[in-house]
């Protein structure tokens, strides 16, 4: 073959980085760029850069897949390294710094063609006569982050030696395709039986709780990163903790992060991906090879609540030293040894710490080199989340980046204060169970404790439904105060009939704090009969007449109802367990007509009244009557934000009388001069409730899922 030096296949890593790229063009593309202050010698830079280029393999290697059973790399003899000179001593210094910025994201953008090598890039960017800014783009899939503090000091030093007329003293460079041939040496089926084990009962990824689901919003990708230094003070108390109870700084993270996972996820059984080193140790020179060794691998963490966080972090950290002798086969593969369903991820967040230089990079390696200001971007790893742990001495940084159509930057911001929070418990209460670390940050835990639970607010709290009701109906007499099957109540006339019946009650011998029971189908006889039950001063009990007798027969002896009110064909069965009983059939208007309309005198009837008494199911022994004060339904409909209330509502009544979300539906809108539309009694299925909505122009319904 012409100008081939080598051909290989790919490591495990190699595979799921190409794969992610041919998907997603532009990922993986990482930068490193830096300033040089003083003189700089393009053409000495150049002929180091070379150097670089003819010493190590994975930067004269290209990829091929098309037409091929496995993917395979080609190391190049000869490549013409990619070099673009921008002159930017015209632009304003002010300008500059937000051009470099956009010159970066557009490079990364660019990409890489993955079959013409190198996959890397300088761009020396002069913008001035002693300042030139510069990049080096390059392609994951040759290069890890490892591999850059390695390849940029041979590069300074190759500088300074060229540069002094010198060679450089270098130890020799071991080829990439040692690892290849490492890895084919390792034992598969070993592996595939430890992450059987590891990864069993494991069905699904770890649910994220984003803003938005996945598929949602633009189909360009964009990404956001969002960072936190929690400070010195806690970075300080993160290093005395891992010295004194013996555990890595990557455990303490992963840990938190886990923790973080199975809060916002309600679930005590996470999975992660972790970036791994994958520079075997069994290699000799390893530390000094170029090229992609990391590997990404799933990390399943338990989250046992009565445990104590030290041994939890103990186990953590004995599961992480016991797979690190596998963690060289790929995701893909293990994701199969898993029981993920095919075509599922294993899981949507990705944990990266980097225990690597950053900062001290120009003390280590430019000693001579008037070089400073050393920064990186991260590539966009195809993942919703990135948790990027930047480890320091003095300042620990917390980074995420993230999918913007599925997250906010507020919400990545709380949850990167989440995490903190958790490592600040864990190093402050180590003996503590794992239910207790602590989430909220201390904001939020005033906003949940007190700005949330101040919920006080101004209502009628000394009155009663029934006055309340008057009032109302006095306002808007002539508004619909409730449909029915093609009919309609105004106020006034809902309050005529209430008080006609409410004096046949009092004829019957009800009076303040008895207990009236009723049991109507979805009617205005049903509204009508609550209404003068209160107006008597008297508490209604709603039932169900589908339960059986002896359960209705329960509940009426429990409260010693006074009246009953229902339908002649179940007066018969319920009427020897009550004292009375009235049926409100066919002629009921009629049976009223005689009776004043006007309001009725009922002293002390105000928030403190009973106004109605509701049983619980009854599924886990008998049932409970609750009973339920006037101030109680009032506050629940006045005062509050959690829904409109007016005159302009329309509400829809679908839920029994004996069910408390009736409550809402019967006084939201007849306190506020809003319509109550009955729905049919029978059971609807739901094209009939859609038909209801919008021949009503329904604006609000209570659907309780079942």
């Amino acid at each position: 073959m012409k100008n081939v030096d080598d051909i290989y296949r790919l490591s495990p890593m190699q595979q799921g980085l190409l794969f992610h790229t041919l998907g997603a063009p532009g990922t993986y593309v990482e930068q490193v760029y830096w300033s040089w202050r003083g003189e700089l010698d393009v053409a000495t830079l150049q002929r180091a850069w070379q150097r670089m280029v003819e010493r190590h393999t994975p930067l004269r290697t290209a990829f091929f897949w098309e037409g091929m059973k496995d993917p395979l790399q080609a190391v190049r003899r000869k490549v013409e390294p990619t070099w673009r000179l921008e002159d930017w001593t015209q632009v304003p210094p002010e300008d500059q710094e937000a051009r470099f910025a956009a010159r970066l994201e557009a490079d990364q953008r660019e990409g890489f063609n993955l079959s013409a090598a190198p996959l890397l890039r300088f761009t020396l960017v002069k913008c001035g006569p002693a300042l030139t800014r510069c990049m080096l783009s390059y392609h994951h899939l040759v290069m890890d982050g490892w591999s850059l503090p390695v390849c940029m000091r041979e590069l300074f030093l190759t500088y300074d030696a060229l540069s002094r007329g010198e060679e450089p003293q270098l130890d020799p460079a071991r080829p990439y395709r040692d690892y290849i041939g490492w890895l084919s040496k390792q034992d598969r089926a070993q592996a595939e039986r430890f992450w059987r084990e590891r990864l069993a009962g494991f069905h699904a990824a770890t649910p994220l709780a984003a803003d938005r689901p996945a598929g949602h919003g633009s189909e360009v990708e964009a990404y956001g990163t969002r960072s936190l230094r929690p400070g010195a003070a806690l970075s300080g108390r993160l290093a005395t903790f891992t010295r004194q109870h013996q555990v890595t700084l990557s455990t303490l993270v992963q840990g938190a992060w886990a923790l973080t996972l199975g809060r916002h996820s309600g679930q005590e059984d996470v999975a992660f991906g972790t970036v791994v080193s994958g520079r075997p140790p069994s290699l000799p020179g390893v530390d000094g090879m170029l090229g992609t060794f990391i590997n990404t691998q799933v990390s399943r963490v338990r989250l046992p609540s009565d445990t104590s966080v030290l041994s939890w972090l103990k186990a953590l950290q004995a599961e992480q030293f016991a797979a690190r002798d596998y963690e060289y086969v790929s995701l893909v593969d293990v994701q199969g040894w898993s029981d993920v369903p095919r075509g599922q991820p294993l899981f949507e967040s990705l944990v990266i710490f980097e225990n690597l230089p950053r900062r001290g990079l120009a003390s280590e390696m430019t000693a001579r080199l008037p070089v400073d200001g050393f920064a990186r971007t991260h590539a966009r790893t195809g993942y919703p989340l990135s948790f990027v742990v930047l480890p320091d001495a003095t300042d620990l940084e917390l980074q995420l980046t993230y999918d913007e159509a599925r997250f906010d930057a507020a919400t990545v911001q709380r949850m990167l204060g989440h995490v903190a929070t958790v490592l600040e418990s864990i190093v402050g209460a180590p003996e503590a169970r794992l239910a207790d670390v602590s989430l909220l940050t201390p904001e939020e835990r005033q906003q949940v404790l007190h700005a949330w639970n101040d919920t006080r607010a101004e209502y009628p709290s000394s009155e009663g439904i029934t006055s309340l009701f008057e009032s109302q109906a006095r306002r808007t007499p002539d508004a619909i105060a409730l449909s029915f099957e093609g009919q309609s109540l105004t106020y006034a006339r809902l309050g005529a009939l209430s008080n006609q019946l409410a004096r046949r009650l009092q004829e019957l011998g009800v009076r303040p704090g008895d207990f009236v029971a009723l049991s109507l189908e979805r009617s205005f006889e049903l509204v009508v009969s609550i209404l003068a039950i209160l107006k008597t001063g008297a508490a209604y009990v709603p039932l169900e007449a589908s339960h059986p007798r002896e359960r209705l027969a329960l509940m009426l002896q429990d409260v010693g109802a006074r009246l009953l009110i229902t339908r002649q064909q179940l007066a018969d069965a319920l009427s020897p367990f009550v004292p009375a009983t009235l049926c409100l059939d066919a002629d009921w208007r009629a049976q009223l007509a005689s009776l004043p309309d006007s309001t009725l005198e009922v002293p002390d009837v105000g928030g403190d009244s009973l106004a109605y008494v509701m049983f619980t199911s009854g599924s886990t022994g008998r049932p409970k009557g609750v009973c339920v004060p006037h101030r109680a339904v009032v506050r629940l409909v006045h005062g509050n934000r959690f829904m409109r209330f007016g005159p302009q509502e329309v509400f829809l009544q679908l839920a029994p009388a004996a069910f408390d979300a009736s409550t809402l539906e019967l006084w939201g809108p007849l306190l506020h001069g809003a319509r109550l539309v009955l729905a049919p009694a029978r059971d609807l299925s739901l094209s009939e409730v859609a038909a209801l909505l919008r021949e009503h122009r329904v604006t609000t319904l209570w659907l309780t899922a079942a």
